[in-house]
């Protein structure tokens, strides 16, 4: 199970409120806190939601999300499984075409 840690980085005299995703083997990213209409703990779950899509690609979500004692946030991952096609029908199953089915209009068969 991957898991992304993101930490709240106060402001300084030169920058703004800043929110840091890290996880195990990939480059941290580190984006200012745009928008102050959310909770704080939204935005670091958007954050997560990014960096899961931009690290591990399409197939890995955030499955978990929660606040650490530090006040730090965490957010679990899990991959979503492939779906797998069915093998084709053999010949004892029988297939149906439009040409099979009757259509009716009104009372009439057509």
């Amino acid at each position: 199970m991957k898991a992304i840690l993101i930490k709240y980085l106060s402001a300084t005299d030169t920058k703004s409120v800043r929110l840091k995703a890290c996880a195990e083997g990939v480059k941290a990213i580190t984006v200012p806190r745009a928008n102050y209409d959310l909770s704080l703990e939204s935005d670091a779950l958007l954050l997560a939601d990014m960096a899961a899509q931009k690290w591990f690609g399409d197939l890995i979500v955030v499955d978990g999300f929660g606040t650490l004692p530090d006040g730090n946030f965490v957010a679990t991952l899990m991959k979503i499984p492939e779906l797998k096609i069915p093998p084709p029908l053999g010949e004892d199953v029988p297939v149906f075409t439009s040409e099979d089915v009757p259509v009716f209009i009104g009372n009439k068969m057509i």
